[in-house]
């Protein structure tokens, strides 16, 4: 059946570059994710993409106010030469919550998460961050939120989420 609409997106197979995903089809966003999400042929062109603030702190971090999934941060920060930050230490949580405040006022993405055993949150390579700095009344999202983000508004301290959201991403980068 040519010209169907197998995603349901509105846009048929025909000009979809992507018909069985609805995030992807002409006039989407490219979400800095390596991939054509606006089928216009180019990937991660959007300015968004390319405009990452660095800040100083004890490591060098730099603010990706992109919105994207979790999974998808990883890449973004990769592009910037880093990994997805797991700032622990107050001096750094409270340099990026000021930072990324001015920036975005939500919540930004940061490395650690528990997907492997609920509360149980580990680094990149799966070790134990021992006593995570959580906001009150954080974690909260059970099997539902296993990603963790850096809040602005509760001075860095962090909070779960489902790795899904789209959400600007924290990377940390070489020194």
């Amino acid at each position: 059946d040519p010209g169907r609409d197998r995603d349901g997106d509105g846009v048929d197979e025909c000009t979809d570059c992507d018909d069985l995903n609805r995030n992807v089809g002409p006039g989407n966003p490219d979400a800095c994710n390596d991939r054509d999400d606006d089928c216009d042929g180019r990937v991660d062109e959007d300015q968004a993409c390319a405009d990452c603030a660095v800040v100083e702190g004890e490591v060098r971090y730099a603010l990706c106010p992109a919105p994207q999934a979790w999974f998808d941060g990883h890449r973004t920060c990769a592009r910037q030469g880093g990994v997805l930050a797991i700032p622990v230490n107050d001096a750094d949580r409270m340099l990026l919550a000021e930072a990324a405040g001015m920036v975005l006022a939500d919540r930004w993405w940061i490395g650690a998460n528990d997907g492997s055993e609920e509360d149980e949150w580990v680094d990149r390579e799966g070790v134990q961050i021992q006593m995570p700095p959580f906001a009150d009344r954080q974690p909260n999202g059970g099997d539902d939120q296993n990603c963790a983000t850096l809040d602005p508004s509760q001075d860095g301290a962090w909070a779960d989420e489902d790795c899904l959201a789209a959400l600007p991403v924290i990377c940390q980068l070489p020194q």
